[in-house]
C-alpha cells in the first residue's frame, strides 16, 4: 500500500515529429532546469527512442518527493504553459504512468530508469533478498537489545530502522547489482 508521502515517479512517453528532434531536446533541456527549481522535483531523466528501451518515442521520467509535489506540478500554470510548446515538436502518445511504492525502490538516480516498473516478480525475488538478510541480521544485532521487551514495541521500533536500511542502503545495491536483470535492453 502506498501513502501520499511516498516518492512518485510519472513515466511520459511522446513520439517527436520528424525533424523537430533537436527543438524537443532544447525543450527537454529547459524544462529540466525549470524541474531543477520546482519545489518536490527531484530529477528527471531523458531515454531517446533506441536507449534502454525498444520504441520510437522519447521517454521522460520524471521524480517527485510526493504525490502532492506531483500534483502541484501537474496542475501548474507553468508545466501548462511548456506543455502547449510540444504540439508542434510531437505527437502525444497519451503514455502518462505514475509509479510510486515498492517499484522505486528499483530506480537508481544515476542510471535511466525505463518505462514501466519491472516485472512484480521480479521485484518481489529482489525484495526478499535484500529483506531476508536483513531481518536475520537485526534479529542478531537488536536481539540482545529488545529482550524482553513486548512483540508490539519490537515491531514498533525495529521495523522503521528495516524500512530506512531497505530503502536507503540495501535496495540501491540490490538495485545496482541487477539493474540488467531488472531492465534488460529491448524488452
Amino acid at each position: 500500500m502506498t501513502t501520499d508521502t511516498d516518492p512518485v515517479t510519472v513515466v511520459i512517453s511522446r513520439l517527436v515529429r520528424a525533424g523537430r528532434e533537436a527543438a524537443y531536446e532544447t525543450w527537454v533541456h529547459d524544462v529540466g532546469l525549470i524541474l531543477a527549481q520546482f519545489d518536490g522535483a527531484e530529477g528527471v531523466t531523458v531515454l531517446p527512442p533506441g536507449t534502454a528501451h525498444s520504441g520510437p518515442e522519447w521517454v521522460l521520467v520524471l521524480r517527485f518527493r510526493d504525490r502532492e509535489a506531483m500534483m502541484r506540478w501537474k496542475r501548474s500554470d507553468l508545466r501548462a504553459r511548456w506543455i502547449e510548446r510540444l504540439d508542434d515538436l510531437t505527437i502525444d502518445t497519451g503514455a502518462w504512468e505514475e509509479q510510486s511504492g515498492l517499484e522505486t525502490w528499483f530506480t537508481l538516480a544515476d542510471r535511466p530508469t525505463p518505462a514501466g516498473p519491472p516485472p512484480r516478480w521480479k521485484q518481489a525475488l529482489l525484495t526478499t533478498l535484500g529483506l531476508v538478510p536483513l531481518l536475520l541480521l537485526s534479529s542478531v544485532a537488536l536481539g540482545p537489545v529488545t529482550r524482553g521487551w513486548p512483540a508490539w514495541l519490537q515491531t514498533v521500533v525495529v521495523t522503521p530502522v528495516l524500512v530506512a536500511l531497505m530503502t536507503w542502503a540495501v535496495m540501491p545495491a540490490v538495485t545496482r547489482a541487477a539493474y540488467r536483470w531488472l531492465y534488460p535492453v529491448g524488452r
